[in-house]
């Protein structure tokens, strides 16, 4: 059901004892409600931080299993006070050989992720370097959420391009945990602060 079908149901009366939730896990640049419903929801339920309920696409715990971000006044720990990385993670660097790989299914969007990549393509070729596009807007076939294709980033690239369709605040979805949770760093691309999201380290 597209947005218009749902408006077009919304009721224009409630009963005074009556709360209505707006609940939406879509980007604001994607689907518009009109002005006239402003003040018509007692109650937000968005990806938004800010909402009266977030909804969240991934959390980041600490080791207690306390839920760490995306939070507005997250507290990330010091890098210093971080333990060294693992011989066992060590050995699963060095086989990667492969600049970035990127999949993506929305081949036109809002952020115009697509006319950045197109940019980028020459600057890396220059030294040799390619990005490697899965999906509908690609030349190579890969499952995303198939073992094929996390195995590939996981053994393969150092990057993995964790665009967002569109440049919305606190809109960071799942895209960027395909490159945290395979040894690869993420290159983000989108309209939220995303040191409340993942670890600021990879972003300086």
């Amino acid at each position: 059901m597209t947005l218009r079908q749902y408006e077009a149901i919304l009721p224009s009366k409630r009963l005074a004892h009556q709360k209505y939730i707006f609940m939406s896990n879509e980007p604001a640049a994607m689907y518009r409600l009109a002005s006239h419903y402003n003040g018509y929801f007692n109650y937000t339920f968005t990806y938004k931080l800010d909402s009266d309920i977030t909804w969240r696409f991934f959390v980041v715990r600490n080791k207690k299993g306390d839920i760490v971000a995306p939070k507005v006044d997250v507290k990330w720990i010091d890098v210093n006070d971080m333990e060294p990385i693992s011989d066992d993670i060590k050995r699963k660097l060095q086989t990667k050989n492969k600049a970035a790989a990127w999949h993506v299914s929305h081949c036109h969007t809002p952020s115009r992720r697509e006319e950045f990549v197109e940019k980028l393509i020459p600057e890396l070729s220059r030294y040799n370097l390619n990005i490697d596009i899965t999906g509908f807007c690609g030349d190579r076939y890969c499952q995303l959420w198939g073992e094929e294709c996390h195995v590939a980033i996981e053994t393969d690239y150092y990057f993995y391009l964790a665009f967002e369709n569109s440049m919305c605040d606190d809109y960071v979805t799942e895209k960027i945990l395909t490159a945290t949770q395979h040894y690869s760093i993420p290159i983000v691309f989108g309209g939220a602060n995303y040191s409340r999201f993942d670890f600021p380290y990879w972003y300086n």
